[in-house]
C-alpha cells in the first residue's frame, strides 16, 4: 500500500471497484436473459398464463374478479400484475408479449437488491463475492425459478424476493433505532412485500418476531 493514500481513500478505491465488478457481473447475467426472451410472444409456462389473465382483467376492466372461476375473486398476491398491466397500458403491446419479455429487465432489481443487501451487513468485498454465487454458481441443474438468481421470466417467485433483501434492511434499521420512523418504514415493506409474494413477507414478519423476543 502507498503510505500517501490515507484509509478513506482506500476504502473508496475498493468501493469503486466493488461496484464496477458488479456492474460487469450484471451485463453477462443480463445478456443471455435478454437473449432467452428476444422475439418471443407468448410464455410457455403456465405461470404466465395465470398472470395474462389476471392483467387482462385488470386492462378491461374487471379487476378483482376470478378469469377461471365464474364468480370467483381474484386470490393471487397482485403487485405483479399490476406492473405488467401499467406496461401494457403504456406500450400499448399484447399483454403475453409483454409479459414474456419484461423479465429481462425487471428481474435486474432482484441481483441489485441482493448486492446492496450483502455490501450493507458485511461490506463491499463480501458484496462482490457473495453476488457472483449469487448469479452464476448458485444454480447447478435447477431452473432459474428454482432458486434465488437472477431469471428473465417475469413470474412472482423470480421477481419478488428482491423486495425482501431490502426488507432485510429496513427491519436492521428499525432495530437499530428508537424513533418511530424506521419502524413504520419496515412495516410498510413488509405489506409491499407481501403484495408482492406471501412468501417473502412471512419471512420478514417472523424475523420481526425473533428480534422484537430478543
Amino acid at each position: 500500500h502507498n503510505a500517501s493514500i490515507s484509509p478513506e481513500q482506500e476504502q473508496y478505491r475498493i468501493a469503486v471497484l466493488s461496484v464496477m465488478m458488479f456492474l460487469f457481473m450484471l451485463v453477462l447475467a443480463f445478456i443471455p436473459g435478454l437473449k432467452a426472451v428476444e422475439g418471443l410472444t407468448w410464455g410457455a409456462s403456465v405461470d404466465f398464463h395465470r398472470d395474462a389473465s389476471f392483467v387482462r382483467a385488470l386492462v378491461e376492466g374487471h379487476y378483482g374478479e376470478d378469469p377461471t372461476y365464474l364468480g370467483g375473486s381474484l386470490w393471487y398476491t397482485p403487485l405483479v400484475g399490476w406492473l405488467e398491466g401499467l406496461m401494457v397500458w403504456l406500450t400499448g403491446r399484447p399483454v403475453d408479449e409483454v409479459i414474456v419479455r419484461m423479465g429481462a429487465y425487471t428481474n435486474l432489481l432482484t441481483p441489485i437488491a441482493f448486492f446492496a443487501m450483502v455490501w450493507y451487513f458485511l461490506g463491499p468485498v463480501r458484496a462482490v463475492l457473495c453476488t457472483a454465487v449469487f448469479l452464476f454458481f448458485i444454480i447447478g441443474h435447477e431452473p432459474g425459478w428454482a432458486t434465488p438468481t437472477y431469471s428473465p421470466r417475469l413470474i412472482p417467485v423470480s421477481f419478488c424476493h428482491w423486495f425482501f433483501y431490502i426488507e432485510l434492511i429496513l427491519i436492521h434499521r428499525a432495530f437499530l433505532s428508537t424513533r418511530i420512523g424506521p419502524s413504520v418504514v419496515a412495516g410498510a415493506g413488509g405489506g409491499i412485500t407481501f403484495l408482492a409474494h406471501a412468501g417473502p413477507a412471512l419471512l420478514s414478519v417472523l424475523i420481526i418476531v425473533l428480534f422484537t423476543a430478543r
